[in-house]
């Protein structure tokens, strides 16, 4: 029985080096897997000719320009990354007849809303970040063999997700506090992983929020992290609107995976259980 042909675009990143982890293990994908220096997705051509050489059965598009304040500044180079490029990918896919599954964010939406969004709220991005990837989102969904997982303040990998900027900064005496006012669904990327490799072998395709269960803050995370890592210390709270960051983020982003489950019959897991995986990276 042949192989099923997976592209990662965007694989050093968490969400990428996630999938490409936990789908090596299975023998029945072949995985391909490219960083932003490889595969421009910007780029049409760069597109192409990759996609065109390797023909495969399904992309997973983990790229996107993340920095939410420098997309304020490079307003061009985060359209053509976070919305041309999911236009090219997903034109590419529609030429090969491939599975394309696509990542949104949270920050789609105002946080006017007090409750967790579902699928069906309608989005109203606040920055040039959220716009961008909007747009991809629109791109993506026009193609009827796309999946577009919408994911919420991701952790996962040891170097460079928020856990290890927590841990660094206080080793280095340079974080003392962190935001308190803004609440949302964390996820971790290996479920992530495991949720686009169930969405893979079954076909799923659609708009789908995936995050893991538990509402929570920077500032509970950071310490919730650093009394289970057994460092003494308690970091102080401060509001979004202190920092005075270029990009407006939401104040409430948190998102609800009823669809999730009814579709797949996938129960996500408690942020704080999925940290307890992660935290091994530490010790």
């Amino acid at each position: 029985m042949a192989k099923i042909k997976v592209l990662i675009a965007g694989v050093n990143g968490q969400v990428g080096s996630a999938v490409k982890e936990l789908l090596s293990t299975n023998e029945k994908f072949e995985i391909y897997g490219y960083n932003h220096s490889e595969f421009d997705i910007s780029s049409r051509n760069s597109v192409r000719n990759i996609i065109y050489e390797l023909i495969p059965d399904v992309i997973v598009n983990a790229a996107a320009m993340t920095n939410v304040d420098l997309c304020e500044t490079e307003q061009n180079k985060a359209y053509n990354i976070n919305s041309l490029g999911a236009r090219n990918l997903m034109q590419a896919a529609n030429e090969i007849n491939a599975h394309l599954i696509h990542l949104s964010t949270d920050y789609v939406f105002d946080g006017e809303k007090k409750s967790p969004y579902t699928e069906f709220d309608i989005p109203n991005p606040q920055s040039v970040y959220a716009t961008s990837k909007l747009g991809g989102d629109n791109e993506i969904l026009i193609y009827d063999k796309s999946t577009v997982l919408r994911v919420a303040w991701v952790f996962g990998n040891k170097k460079g997700d928020f856990f290890s900027w927590v841990l660094d900064g206080v080793k280095n005496n340079t974080i003392k506090s962190l935001i308190g006012d803004a609440v949302c669904t964390p996820t971790y990327s290996n479920d992530i992983a495991y949720v686009i490799n169930y969405v893979i072998l079954n076909r799923i395709f659609g708009l789908i929020n995936v995050a893991n269960t538990g509402e929570t803050t920077r500032l509970e995370m950071g310490n919730i992290f650093l009394k289970k890592l057994g460092i003494d210390v308690e970091l102080n709270s401060i509001t979004t609107q202190s920092l005075n960051r270029p990009a407006k983020r939401p104040l409430y982003s948190s998102l609800e995976t009823n669809t999730l489950n009814i579709v797949t019959g996938i129960s996500m897991r408690n942020w704080q259980d999925a940290l307890e995986e992660h935290i091994e990276k530490f010790k």
